[in-house]
């Protein structure tokens, strides 16, 4: 049976720890994509920030973002799994009572309340984490940033800063 699809990991898999590709895998990834095979990502990221991961690697196929929410390549979305809206407020919520970072992403918008941009900073920092923090929209309040991503969150993530 022909291979006709890889999908792997960025972060320590396709990449080392300090964010850099290793020669071999860049020649591998070239021989897969010049074979034929369809060669893409599968993410946490979004697309926005996936996208150019992808087109540096030379990687020919829809990109599997938000840990499988959505699916999607430059012209078509092909899968977008919606969180529930009542999930949603429920999360940010749950998010306050733990006083952990709550951001949530809608496809590339990625939503996160004022109050909690530079504590997710620090511990991007912290980590070595290299985010693109420009892509965030920085929410005055809960019930703001929840309207905002009504009926289009694909992923909720909370993040303990204690």
């Amino acid at each position: 049976m022909a291979i006709k699809l890889i999908v792997s990991d960025v972060d320590g898999t396709l990449s080392d720890h300090e964010g850099k590709y290793h020669q071999r895998t860049l020649e591998g990834i070239k021989k897969a994509t010049d074979a034929g095979i369809t060669v893409t990502l599968g993410t946490g990221r979004s697309f926005a920030t996936a996208r150019p991961l992808q087109k540096e690697l030379g990687m020919n196929g829809p990109i599997v973002c938000l840990n499988g929410a959505v699916i999607k390549d430059p012209f078509i979305t092909y899968q977008s799994h919606v969180v529930d809206d009542e999930a949603i407020s429920q999360a940010t919520h749950f998010g306050e009572e733990i006083a952990a970072v709550v951001y949530m992403f809608a496809e590339d918008d990625i939503y996160i309340l004022e109050s909690d941009m530079e504590r997710l900073a620090e511990v991007y920092r912290k980590l070595a984490i290299q985010a693109e923090l420009d892509y965030f929209h920085v929410m005055p309040s809960a019930e703001e940033m929840v309207a905002a991503a009504l009926g289009r969150t694909n992923k909720v993530v909370f993040v303990d800063v204690m």
